[in-house]
């Protein structure tokens, strides 16, 4: 999820004088589904002159602002709470994000990057019995299927004999 954007003069493209421009955002692993957070990074090296202003947009489209506009960042990295109003009935959706990175002299770069799925809903589980009856009293058998909208990092699991 990182894109990069490169300039070789920022005077003629009025932009940030990075060599290099990245944003990463994911959402942080093994949270509550009910209290998710996203990381949002940026890679804006800036040899001659500092970065003064980063600003962040989130849209449901590339280049929209209609969740989140013109946030300001605290540092290059951004731990984004989105349990805030705006990301209400987001969920299984991709989210796009652009950071606009000012330095010094008034240069002025963009980046954006995207959240394939914004992933709110706890994982499912279907549990089968395979068959109705069991005589053998030392085994117990079970089948499951876990489902969810993204990769899965950690399943478990437990068994018993009571209903």
């Amino acid at each position: 999820l990182t894109v990069t954007q490169t300039t070789t003069s920022s005077r003629r493209a009025g932009g940030v004088r990075a060599e290099e421009l990245a944003c990463e955002v994911h959402q942080v692993p093994d949270r509550d589904p009910t209290s998710p957070a996203l990381l949002l990074s940026l890679n804006a090296g800036e040899p001659e002159s500092n970065i003064e202003e980063l600003l962040y947009s989130v849209g449901q489209y590339p280049g929209t602002t209609d969740v989140l506009a013109d946030a300001p960042m605290g540092g290059f990295s951004e731990l984004i709470n989105v349990l805030a109003p705006e990301f209400a009935q987001l969920g299984g959706r991709p989210l796009f994000f652009s950071v606009r990175a000012t330095n010094t002299e008034g240069g002025v770069k963009t980046v954006e990057c995207q959240l394939p799925n914004f992933d709110v809903s706890p994982p499912t589980v279907e549990v089968t019995a395979p068959f109705s009856l069991q005589s053998h009293s030392r085994l117990l058998w079970a089948s499951w299927r876990v489902l969810d909208d993204t990769a899965l990092s950690r399943v478990q699991f437990g068994v018993s004999t009571s209903p």
